[in-house]
């Protein structure tokens, strides 16, 4: 894994709720690639084996209409639009096709059930295309899954200090990192709030890469910028700014 690649990564692609280009849509997926910056989506899988790019287990927040992606089949998905736009929840190749390789893509695998199906499927897709990626789960058997599969395919631990919707046991084990033994993740993704100086340096120290979630802005750079290998965004309206910073990086790099 390059990690200068992914020091900055637009979250669900450059979107805004007040124009087209809404999260995980394909116009915030094509502005991103426009502006060359590293993509993070949100992959599930449906009813009839099709892998769709979306965040939320349930649609309503999006669409409008309380459905769970896994119950329907993809045409049914079709029929939906995102928020008050015109766009559609695009189907991971589609959005394949529309990045082609032009910038890094992180790919969360939203899987909290059995563990083996949206795999699968995924692994597939992803041994025809040629662009980079990286995947990322909360999930730590989806990573020990793909360990098992492919160790050449980069893994990172999603997690933060408190994750919402499970017990108390497994949220110290996960906050904690104490499935690492056993997923050994290339990065990990935090909370960017949760994360200190000693828990830089003492992952810096074995090797694996930091990345914080979800900086909202320029304050939050300044002040997590040395505890930080990579940083997810999403503020749409200071993304600019941190386009900016990240060619300024690039090109003292360079």
């Amino acid at each position: 894994m390059n990690i200068e690649k992914y020091r900055f990564i637009a979250h669900r692609g450059i979107h805004s709720k007040n124009v087209d280009n809404v999260e995980n849509s394909i116009p915030a997926f094509k502005f991103a690639v426009d502006k060359n910056v590293a993509i993070e989506l949100d992959v599930h899988i449906t009813k009839d084996n099709e892998i769709v790019v979306v965040h939320d287990y349930n649609l309503k927040n999006i669409t409008g209409i309380s459905k769970i992606v896994e119950n329907l089949n993809l045409d049914e998905i079709k029929k939906m639009n995102l928020f008050n736009t015109n766009n559609k929840i695009p189907t991971l190749n589609e959005v394949l096709d529309i990045v082609d390789g032009k910038v890094p893509i992180v790919i969360e695998i939203k899987n909290e059930g059995r563990v083996g199906r949206l795999e699968n499927k995924l692994y597939n897709i992803l041994k025809n295309y040629n662009g980079e990626y990286v995947i990322e789960s909360f999930n730590p058997l989806t990573l020990i899954w793909f360990r098992r599969h492919d160790k050449n395919i980069v893994r990172g631990q999603l997690s933060a200090k408190k994750i919402d919707g499970i017990s108390k046991a497994l949220n110290f084990f996960l906050s904690n990192m104490i499935f690492n033994i056993f997923t050994k993740p290339d990065f990990i993704a935090y909370n960017i709030l949760d994360i200190s100086e000693k828990m830089y340096k003492k992952y810096n120290k074995k090797g694996i890469y930091l990345i914080g979630w979800t900086l909202k802005g320029m304050d939050e750079y300044h002040k997590y910028s040395s505890k930080c290998d990579g940083f997810i965004f999403d503020n749409y309206d200071e993304f600019e700014n941190i386009i900016k910073l990240k060619e300024k990086f690039y090109e003292e790099k360079n």
